[in-house]
C-alpha cells in the first residue's frame, strides 16, 4: 500500500468524520476488508469508506471519490480537500459529476 494512499485515507477520515459525526469511520483498501454483519454491528455500526476512482485530471487536480459500503453514501475529493458528499448523484463547479455506478448503471464514477 502506498503511502500517499494511506495519508489520503486519513485524512478524508478526518474530513468526512467532522460532516457526519452520528458514527464512527474506517476506511478500507479494498471491498475485501468490509467487516461481515455481526463484526460491523459489535463495532458499532461504522461508515466503510473506500477510495474506488482516483483520476488526474487536465486541470492537473486529483479527483477521488470514496464509496461507504455500510450506508451508501459518496463523497468527492480534490487535491485531498472534501468537496462534495451525499447519496448517488454529486456535482461540483458544474464540471465535476459523481454517479454512483449501481444506482446509474454506468461504468465509472466520475464524469467530466
Amino acid at each position: 500500500m502506498s503511502d500517499e494512499k494511506v495519508m489520503s485515507g486519513r485524512n478524508f477520515q478526518s474530513q468526512i468524520q467532522a460532516v457526519y459525526t452520528d458514527r464512527s469511520h474506517r476506511i478500507l483498501q479494498n471491498i475485501s476488508e468490509k467487516s461481515d454483519l455481526e463484526a460491523w454491528q459489535k463495532a458499532g455500526r461504522p461508515h466503510e469508506w473506500e477510495c474506488v476512482e482516483i483520476v488526474e485530471h487536465s486541470d492537473r487536480k486529483k479527483y477521488r471519490v470514496w464509496v461507504d459500503y455500510a450506508y451508501g453514501k459518496i463523497a468527492l475529493t480534490v487535491d485531498a480537500k472534501l468537496v462534495q458528499y451525499g447519496k448517488d448523484f454529486l456535482s461540483h463547479e458544474g464540471s465535476v459529476i459523481v454517479l454512483e455506478k449501481e444506482f446509474y448503471g454506468v461504468k465509472k464514477y466520475l464524469w467530466f
